[in-house]
């Protein structure tokens, strides 16, 4: 009897969580999820990657995007389960189920397993804030960052308790996430790569070297776990330096192309609320003079703010900040539960700091994630007649004067990716969107996406034109102009214009 009421308690928990993962990802995944289509442009990109190599084209090779093959393997995952977006979807909503999970694994040491569920099952639709539509690197990489603050808390835990020793185990954790992160975007480790660096202090100070060596070839471990398939996979396909060029060498120029800024920093501080409550618990804990734990929290926080105010203003980039959120609610309640500190009036304010520091924290996540409900709310009922909707439906319509037995060879220019994926159109070269975005990084990019139009001679190119193109010298040798008109509510008098290539 005991055994199937436990049974059913389980199911009920993790069906609740997989219920609430199910609907974020239904409601907030605007390019995947059934309920809303919008044609972003890195969400489609992901996937006519995944589709692409679905059926057999490499990445790197056949089709190009700056970032890891993770993403890419995942949108490929998707398309082998179902045939469409649709399995995307369906994984999205197993990611966050795992980041649902871990979080209740983390809330229930310190909180009733009930507040611990709620908390859990809630919790994930602050994700909302920085969302931007779903189906980005970040979303995937939550699971392994809060996996690896599950373990970072945990051994802070143990620490308490005279166990220095850190267990190699949350180290391979450590290298599976940052093998994760290479193979999508490495900075979305920084938080993990700060705690490793302090931990690997506090483990030299306390001449810890054996157990050093024991995280260290853990973590390498764990790293070469993810990062050894691909580069394994690349090397049989004779496409190691394409791997590592869009992996990581692409972005080192891409890094430094712009920043964020002060300013525009402090105006999405409320998105970035994680990171401040890591540096507020940091003070907390120096002041009950534990320095490390507080050195630690409060580095995290500051290295990040640090990287986002010199990486380039994309909302989705603050989703790394996510995990910090279920840590604050963590050592916050640890604080106020911690019974050695109430003993004297000092330690007993900050007790009680910590309560209004957690009450404010709930607050301000309460209220940002309605107003982000009713933005999104907004969002969806003006998109329908939204410039960028309208700026879409010409491309598809304007790219349909192709006839359909003839779009085995058209590149489009210019254009959103979405119009592939509509059409069901396989991309002829590899350089198949943002072409003149990317190719301002470097004029070596430039240089391939000429090479790369010159080789792969597309019958048609559909181009949203300007004057001076990377192609334009090609177009104007080897194609003719058969369509051309004025883009929709364009305030640049921007125009589509449709080649075909001599013979």
């Amino acid at each position: 009897m005991n055994t199937q009421k436990s049974t059913i308690k389980f199911v009920i928990k993790y069906g609740i969580m997989l219920l609430t993962a199910f609907i974020f990802v239904f409601y907030a995944s605007a390019t995947t999820s059934p309920f809303i289509d919008f044609k972003r442009i890195d969400s489609y990109m992901f996937l006519i990657m995944g589709r692409g190599w679905s059926k057999g084209l490499i990445p790197y090779v056949d089709l190009f995007d700056q970032k890891g093959p993770a993403i890419f393997f995942i949108n490929m995952l998707g398309f082998w389960l179902t045939g469409n977006k649709y399995g995307v979807f369906l994984l999205q909503i197993l990611f966050m189920f795992a980041s649902e999970c871990l979080i209740y694994f983390m809330f229930r040491r310190v909180y009733s397993d009930k507040i611990a569920l709620a908390m859990a099952s809630l919790g994930i639709f602050t994700f909302l804030w920085n969302y931007e539509n779903g189906n980005m690197n970040e979303e995937y990489a939550n699971p392994f960052l809060i996996a690896s603050f599950l373990c970072l808390t945990k051994w802070l835990d143990e620490k308490d308790n005279d166990k220095i020793d850190h267990n190699p185990w949350y180290a391979f954790v450590y290298g599976i996430t940052f093998g994760f992160c290479l193979m999508s975007r490495v900075t979305n480790a920084i938080g993990v790569c700060m705690a490793i660096l302090l931990i690997l202090i506090y483990l030299i100070y306390n001449k810890r070297f054996i157990n050093i060596f024991h995280n260290a070839v853990a973590f390498i471990l764990g790293a070469l776990c993810i990062v050894t398939p691909f580069a394994l996979y690349f090397a049989v396909k004779g496409a190691t330096y394409d791997f590592w060029y869009g992996t990581i060498l692409f972005n080192l120029h891409y890094a430094t192309q712009g920043k964020t800024g002060l300013v525009m920093l402090l105006k999405s501080a409320i998105g970035q609320i994680g990171s401040y409550a890591l540096m507020a618990i940091g003070i907390m804990h120096i002041a009950r003079k534990k320095y490390f734990d507080g050195v630690l929290f409060s580095s995290i926080g500051i290295v990040t703010e640090l990287l986002m105010l010199n990486i380039k203003n994309y909302k989705h980039y603050y989703m790394i900040i996510f995990p910090y959120l279920p840590v604050a609610f963590y050592e916050l309640k640890k604080i106020m539960d911690d019974k050695d500190i109430s003993i004297n009036k000092a330690g007993n304010v900050i007790r009680k700091l910590a309560l209004v520091v957690l009450i404010g924290l709930s607050l301000i996540t309460v209220a940002r994630t309605g107003k982000e409900v009713l933005e999104i709310n907004k969002l969806y009922d003006e998109y329908p007649s939204s410039i960028e909707a309208q700026q879409y439906a010409q491309e598809i319509s304007f790219t349909s004067q192709i006839p359909e037995e003839e779009r085995t060879s058209v590149l489009c220019y210019g254009l959103m990716p979405g119009v592939y994926f509509d059409l069901n159109i396989d991309p002829p070269c590899k350089y198949f969107v943002l072409q003149e975005w990317m190719g301002k990084f470097t004029n070596d990019f430039a240089g391939k996406v000429v090479e790369e139009v010159e080789d792969k001679k597309p019958e048609y190119i559909v181009c949203n034109y300007s004057e001076g193109m990377i192609i334009e010298k090609i177009i104007n040798e080897s194609y003719r102009v058969i369509a051309n008109e004025n883009i929709v509510r364009d305030k640049n008098e921007g125009k589509l214009v449709l080649y075909k290539r001599n013979h």
